[in-house]
């Protein structure tokens, strides 16, 4: 499933600051096929931390996301852990 750029947000920046992210995060949901009938695509986030962030080589900053479905799908599971989510600082 992919989280587009719009749903995923960067939580702690420092105040007077912005972001942009840089690329759609795909991840991966695992379950039994019938649990996905009823999933909103549209209400699957991801959030990272600006304080566990990493500085790439090009200034750019990269976090591992939290993602959330939503909604309490039952038999959907997130498969894995560590999706990055790549993203600029901008000023507000």
């Amino acid at each position: 499933y992919k989280i587009s750029k719009e749903n995923i947000t960067v939580n702690n920046l420092p105040e007077g600051s912005g972001f942009e992210i840089l690329n759609d995060l795909e991840v991966k949901l695992i379950g039994e096929r019938d649990a996905f009938s009823d999933i909103d695509r549209k209400l699957i986030t991801a959030t990272v931390d600006f304080n566990r962030v990493t500085v790439e080589p090009d200034g750019s900053f990269s976090a591992v996301a939290e993602i959330s479905l939503g909604a309490d799908y039952t038999g959907i599971y997130i498969h894995n852990v560590g999706y990055t989510v790549s993203f600029t600082v901008t000023a507000e």
